[in-house]
């Protein structure tokens, strides 16, 4: 039953809010917004695109988590494994701090790339890149305006193939993304 106001009208719910900061400036922002606008899930996400190494991101999103008036219900760093000496620490920060990482090995157009594509190789990344090219799926650092955005679900079952025992602030095997986690989180479900 519906809490009710004095006036005995229902008490609205108060939404949800999550911040999500990015290690991509463009490609990571660009397909959340647009992962946003298909999920419309109970969760407000706020998302900031950094294109720094994963200790910078994690520091940004504290700072944003911080600042005066905003309050989240929860704080996500997205990142690559790539050539990150700092990723390790963060990890171990996160977890401590109970915020969230969610890591592609070995970059994010890995996650992306599953969209069309149920490979689960180890890719270098001029292999990725040329793939993501030939499949269509971006435009140098942009999306392509067809990127099948509404067919998350497919990358989620191929993500979680890659990763049986996927967990948020860990580093799989090369490939891998705990990607699904996050949409669990912006669709409201509780993974704590």
């Amino acid at each position: 039953m519906a809490s009710r106001t004095r006036g005995g009208r229902p008490k609205r719910q108060e939404r949800k809010r999550g911040l999500v900061v990015t290690e991509g400036r463009v490609t990571e922002p660009q397909y959340l917004d647009l992962l946003k606008q298909v999920i419309r899930g109970p969760v407000s996400v706020t998302i900031v695109g950094m294109g720094a190494d994963p200790a910078r991101v994690l520091h940004e999103a504290e700072k944003k988590a911080r600042a005066a008036g905003e309050k989240y219900d929860w704080i996500c760093c997205v990142v690559d494994v790539d050539q990150h000496t700092t990723l390790d620490e963060v990890l171990r920060v996160a977890r401590k701090s109970g915020e969230f990482v969610v890591v592609t090995n070995l970059k994010f157009e890995q996650w992306l790339l599953w969209y069309v594509d149920e490979g689960l190789r180890e890719l270098g990344t001029k292999e990725l890149d040329g793939l993501m090219k030939k499949r269509g799926l971006m435009n140098g650092k942009q999306l392509s305006p067809k990127f099948p955005i509404e067919d998350y679900e497919k990358a989620v079952e191929v993500a979680r193939r890659a990763d049986l025992s996927m967990e948020l602030c860990r580093k799989g095997r090369c490939p891998s993304s705990s990607m699904p986690l996050l949409i669990e989180l912006m669709q409201g479900k509780n993974l704590k």
